[in-house]
């Protein structure tokens, strides 16, 4: 439960922002621009139906963005996202 508060808190204070301080880690170098795209939408807390909405891409293919960002960043759940789009 304070994992979630903790999520929800982050998503308030970043969620007017365009870009993550974290696309300047070199971590997040390895993503492609459209994995950085999905990367940003959920670190704000979009879902996977509203991230393909907003990119005018499939729910399957937002899930697919999704799970190679995880696995390319090593990230396991969403507060490991979270953090690592507010470094």
């Amino acid at each position: 439960m304070q994992e979630v508060s903790k999520i929800i808190e982050f998503a308030l204070k970043i969620k007017n922002k365009t870009t993550f301080k974290s696309l300047e880690n070199k971590n997040i170098d390895c993503l492609t621009n459209k994995e950085q795209q999905v990367f940003n939408l959920v670190a704000i807390g979009l879902t996977t139906k509203q991230i393909a909405s907003k990119l005018n891409i499939q729910a399957s293919t937002g899930s697919t963005h999704r799970k190679r960002i995880k696995q390319k960043l090593n990230v396991h759940t969403n507060y490991d996202w979270f953090q690592l789009a507010s470094q």
